[in-house]
């Protein structure tokens, strides 16, 4: 029996069921799929993880190799940390952050960035139906969730239960455009605004306006 005991692998980790959950540093938003594992994603809590004002994607429009990812911010930001984190001040105040003894926070990619969205959305306004535009395609649509998230309709996501996240709230999101890592072409990066789930590429990366919100993950398998 001892052997058995020496033998039988650690537990994993205790992984909150409920979003909104304090946890790991920051709240629980769900379970996430990379591709190379499956995560728990951590939203930083607001008073330290979300940037006081708009930064910039980047300080110039050029491009930044290996940005591309919808789902793995933490690869995109390291990329941005690799091509010189000073070019990338959305990244960099992520990166320079230190909240609950995790250092290890990160700009939150497109899909990680939606998932927040819909965990923690902060009225009762519409949502974005538009069938077409989003980083695949519907608004809403992400397969990178577990589990898979389909498209919205205007009234799901509704408000969060949460009244932390909800509007006026101590961690709810502003009701405008916060940043993710996910490049989308050389000028461009992906936002999604948080009064409506819009997710879009319209303004460039050196546009002022930009807030940005810190994530973190924790693995399980």
């Amino acid at each position: 029996m001892l052997e058995n005991l020496l033998n039988k692998p650690p537990p994993g980790p205790i992984i909150p069921e409920v979003p909104g959950t304090p946890y790991e540093g920051g709240y629980y938003v769900g379970r996430m799929d990379t591709g190379t594992g499956i995560y728990a994603l951590v939203l930083a809590p607001r008073d330290k993880g979300q940037s006081p004002n708009p930064v910039y994607w980047k300080t110039s429009a050029t491009a930044t190799a290996n940005t591309s990812s919808l789902i793995d911010g933490w690869a995109n930001t390291q990329a941005m940390v690799a091509a010189g984190i000073d070019l990338h001040p959305a990244a960099k105040f992520c990166r320079g952050l230190s909240i609950g003894g995790f250092t290890d926070w990160y700009l939150p990619s497109i899909s990680e960035s939606e998932m927040c969205y819909r965990q923690f959305k902060p009225t009762t306004a519409a949502n974005s139906i538009l069938s077409s535009g989003g980083p695949q395609g519907p608004m809403g649509l992400n397969v990178y969730s577990i589990p898979a998230s389909p498209k919205y309709t205007t009234t799901d996501p509704g408000m969060t239960t949460n009244p932390l996240f909800q509007s006026g709230g101590s961690e709810a999101f502003d009701k405008i455009y916060y940043l993710s890592s996910t490049q989308n072409s050389v000028t461009k990066a992906w936002y999604t605004v948080m009064n409506s789930g819009l997710q879009d590429k319209l303004f460039g990366k050196t546009d002022d306006g930009f807030y940005v919100r810190a994530v973190r993950r924790v693995r399980i398998v």
